[in-house]
């Protein structure tokens, strides 16, 4: 089992975290622990999920966006999902 981190969004806006929900939903994640710090400049959120089995780390950070960090095979599912909706948005 492979653990990674990967940039889902550059950007915290509206529209990223509405995707990213969306997909958490499908995925039937469910909330196990969020925490919230700042610094200076910076905010962040970490949230944690459980989806089966598996853990999935959603991080929200001032200037670096939302990233993901969990089991490989499950990042990659997490990231298709992302651009299959946003290749239908379009």
């Amino acid at each position: 089992m492979e653990i990674v981190s990967k940039v889902i969004s550059a950007n915290i806006n509206e529209t990223a975290l509405k995707m990213v929900g969306s997909v958490l939903n499908e995925l039937d994640a469910k909330l196990i622990e969020s925490k919230q710090g700042f610094a200076g400049s910076q905010d962040l959120l970490v949230q944690k999920f459980a989806i089966g089995n598996a853990i999935l780390v959603i991080e929200q950070e001032t200037y670096i966006g939302i990233t993901a960090i969990g089991e490989s095979k499950l990042i990659d599912k997490l990231a298709n999902l992302l651009r299959q909706m946003q290749f239908v948005g379009r």
